[in-house]
């Protein structure tokens, strides 16, 4: 019986995970592409794009994800683009 408790209390941890908030993952939709990432409590909203091109763009620009995720963007942009990331929309935004 203990054993079978432990198994699931780990089991349990295992899949809560622990540390940093992180959600990450670029969906390929049939009538494109789109992706939302969340890190340390900074999310990128949901981001839909027709093509990949748009979505190589839209992973890149600062702006557009609210300067959040900018690590999981360019992990995803490193899976699904060609080239270098570069981020874009520097300028500091206004709230």
């Amino acid at each position: 019986m203990t054993k079978t408790v432990l198994f699931v209390c780990v089991l349990s941890l295992a899949l809560m995970g622990c540390g940093k908030e992180k959600k990450a993952g670029v969906q390929d939709l049939n009538a494109g592409y789109s992706y939302s990432y969340t890190e340390n409590g900074c999310d990128t909203g949901v981001q839909n794009f027709d093509s990949k091109q748009a979505l190589c763009d839209g992973l890149q620009d600062e702006k557009l994800n609210k300067r959040c995720a900018r690590a999981l963007r360019k992990i995803a942009y490193e899976n699904e683009c060609v080239g270098i990331f570069t981020p874009k929309n520097l300028s500091r935004l206004v709230h």
